[in-house]
């Protein structure tokens, strides 16, 4: 697997990454897009890194690839520690995805891929779209730092405030959204099901 420069930004990586995965596939993009359940259109910009997309769209193109979302951020370089500091950079989504969120990888270097750790921030929704309901085949736990988080699990909404967690089933309509007119940010584990 090819290596994409890590300075450049999440976007662009994971769609380097999708494009490079899809065409060792022998796919066109009409047909990836097809069985991820997306346009071609969107697949095209996916790959050209011009739109954050939710990692649920992330999972089912892995999934159709025979590959999961970490094969995406994975990199070949072998470390047995890593250590991040605050001041490091950090591959950062440029965008937001749908329902106002940005998400920026934490140690996606290393190299045990079957926990990727995220800090995502949520921003207020003032035109409350709905509820999000993403789903994917990884289990997630989320960790609320700061502000107050509306997190939606079926036909459930949790209200999660600094300290509080949650642990959900991937595969099921789930998603958060920032509670009342600041910001929440939290920790975020998406953990690869067994």
């Amino acid at each position: 697997m090819n290596c994409v420069p890590e300075d450049v930004s999440i976007e662009i990586r994971i769609g380097q990454q999708i494009r490079q995965m899809r065409k060792a596939a022998g796919l066109t993009q009409q047909k990836l897009a097809e069985a991820s359940g997306i346009s071609k259109a969107t697949l095209s910009k996916i790959e050209l890194g011009q739109i954050s997309s939710p990692i649920s769209t992330f999972s089912r193109i892995a999934k159709c690839l025979n590959l999961t979302f970490e094969d995406f951020i994975r990199t070949n370089e072998p470390i047995n520690y890593l250590v991040i500091r605050r001041d490091d950079p950090r591959p950062l989504a440029s965008q937001k995805a749908p329902y106002g969120y940005r998400f920026e990888l934490l140690g996606e270097r290393w190299p045990n891929k079957n926990i990727v750790p995220y800090m995502i921030t949520y921003d207020p929704d003032p035109q409350n779209k709905g509820s999000p309901s993403f789903k994917h085949e990884m289990d997630e736990f989320i960790y609320v730092l700061e502000g107050e988080l509306d997190y939606f699990y079926e036909n459930e909404v949790f209200y999660l405030e600094p300290g509080d967690c949650v642990f959900v089933d991937g595969s099921h309509s789930h998603g958060g959204r920032a509670h009342g007119d600041k910001p929440c940010r939290a920790l975020l584990f998406a953990i690869t099901k067994k």
